[in-house]
């Protein structure tokens, strides 16, 4: 949370930059909450998300940027989900089989 709030500080864009870069060099600990946080995010902020899921190679994220992509408020989300799926070689074809596909990881 205390990341995710230092994301949505506009007015240090230094600090945003940095921890942009700190979000994606943790990887997949930073892939679930991200994930998890990123339908109640302000469109900015999701948009941020958006990028920064896209840098982190885990699969787990393509459901969460597929439902992003497909159903998201702001066109500016969707587009950046959109984006992130693409670095990621994934689509928001099917958002339900994503989220299966995830689950049967899981066993």
């Amino acid at each position: 949370p205390q990341l995710l709030s230092a994301l949505q500080r506009r007015d240090n864009p230094a600090m945003v930059a940095e921890v942009r870069q700190l979000l994606i060099d943790m990887g997949r600990q930073a892939a679930r909450p991200l994930t998890t946080a990123l339908n109640g995010l302000d469109a900015t902020t999701a948009e941020a998300v958006c990028g920064i899921l896209g840098e982190i190679p885990y699969s787990s994220s393509i459901p969460a940027l597929a439902d992003a992509a497909k159903n998201a408020k702001e066109e500016s989300v969707r587009t950046a989900a959109s984006r992130a799926l693409a670095r990621l070689n994934a689509s928001a074809s099917d958002v339900a089989a994503a989220y299966l596909a995830l689950g049967e990881q899981y066993y």
